[in-house]
């Protein structure tokens, strides 16, 4: 019974809660409902059209919750209000970081960024995060990621990530310096003004690409193609999927308003689907260009069974659902084809045009702001059927995702 407890204890610290992130929000806890759509960055009882209906400029923020007063109606709270003590622990931690940080980019970051904890007001911020250049610590602090709200897909989660770099590949990569890596910050207007910044979290990748990809790959990926299964184009993948993430539309083209507003809880999954076709789009233009030593049928292969790795996340992932709107969209275009043994094999020519249309279509839904057709393909691709489902199964013994090591004890404090 107590082993019980402890890893019910250990789970539940994994996901942030009593939900299974990696088996579609499943409770794992008796007597706890099903997770909000909304998280509880909204009233379990409100209903979309009732936020529609809510006469409040700050609603749509991402740095504030909605809460049902006693008479029934609507009230927006910033979160330096809704989470006033926890702010300003963050903040007192923050500026004593500051005081002990030798470069002063991250000095002048950090007293920014406790600044910014107290008013919500991230701009500034984001600007001196974006002009750090010969930190050796980086630390990612605020509310950032939109993944949480299931049903406005609007509100922020606070996280935080401290790095350290590994200057080594850093240098490597500083060419191209325009959860596995982060593409921050996430603000429009810092992107038109100063662009973005990329953490390629190599440590997590290697584990994943060993203890998860690799084995998925002996499994799914046909014997004479495994040969192509490649860390280097994994990480290559992976980072250009975050130089994505910078790059395209932000604004709709025909005034609708910003492509994360009007698109709602469909962005994330249909952002993340633009990121992971355009990075392999761009990896094999600078291939073509000679600007990138790599063999495309390693990109290629590797990227095929990545789908197959990050489908796994379950449809409360917008990755997971992302790589299952992709794995329908090639198989339909013939982009891979099954043998006799139950494995796959890329047409790399086939892959390649299903590559380009598919970064059309969601270049253009994007551009449009078409809700209802985001919702619509998302319908029609993001599903599994019963051979897909058999696949999958095969893979029950390989791990979904690694857990990470953290506090105070490993870092040896």
């Amino acid at each position: 019974m107590e082993r019980i407890f402890w890893s019910t204890k250990k789970l539940i610290k994994i996901n942030y809660g009593v939900w299974d992130r990696l088996d579609g929000d499943k409770v794992f806890v008796e007597g706890i409902g099903s997770k909000p759509k909304g998280a509880n960055f909204y009233p379990k009882d409100m209903t979309k059209e009732e936020f529609e209906s809510f006469a409040d400029k700050g609603k749509d923020s991402q740095y504030s919750i909605i809460i049902r007063k006693e008479d029934g109606s609507l009230e927006n709270v910033p979160y330096h209000k809704a989470f006033e003590n926890e702010i300003k622990k963050a903040v007192i931690l923050l500026k004593r970081a500051s005081e002990l940080a030798e470069d002063p980019g991250l000095k002048k970051y950090l007293q920014l960024r406790a600044n910014a904890l107290l008013t919500d007001e991230y701009f500034e911020s984001d600007k001196a995060w974006m002009e750090m250049k010969n930190n050796t610590i980086d630390f990612v602090v605020g509310p950032i990621e939109n993944y949480e709200d299931g049903l406005i897909g609007r509100k922020a989660a606070h996280e935080a990530f401290i790095l350290i770099k590994d200057k080594k590949w850093s240098e490597r990569l500083k060419k191209y310096g325009k959860t596995i890596a982060i593409n921050l910050p996430n603000d429009e207007r810092i992107h038109l003004s100063l662009g973005s910044r990329r953490l390629q979290l190599k440590n997590t990748m290697r584990a994943k690409f060993d203890n998860i990809l690799l084995p998925i790959s002996k499994v799914l990926i046909s014997e004479e193609q495994r040969k192509y299964i490649d860390f280097d184009a994994f990480f290559s993948n992976t980072m250009f999927h975050e130089v994505a993430h910078g790059l395209g539309i932000k604004e709709t083209i025909n005034g609708k308003g910003k492509v994360r507003e009007v698109l709602k809880e469909k962005y994330s999954t249909l952002e993340e689907g633009k990121a992971d076709i355009l990075g392999l789009y761009m990896v094999t233009k600078l291939v073509e260009m000679k600007e990138l030593d790599s063999d495309l049928m390693t990109n290629y292969v590797t990227f095929m069974a990545g789908i197959f790795r990050s489908i796994r996340f379950g449809a409360s992932s917008s990755h997971g659902k992302a790589n299952l709107l992709r794995f329908n969209f090639f198989k339909e275009k013939g982009a891979f084809f099954k043998k006799e043994d139950g494995t796959y094999s890329i047409d790399f020519e086939k892959m390649q045009s299903a590559m380009n249309e598919l970064s059309v279509i969601i270049l253009k839904l994007q551009g449009d702001g078409d809700y209802e057709a985001v919702a619509k393909l998302m319908e029609e691709k993001c599903k599994i059927d019963a051979d897909l489902q058999a696949d999958l199964d095969k893979l029950k013994d390989i791990p979904v995702d690694v857990v990470f090591n953290q506090g105070l004890k490993v870092i040896g404090l």
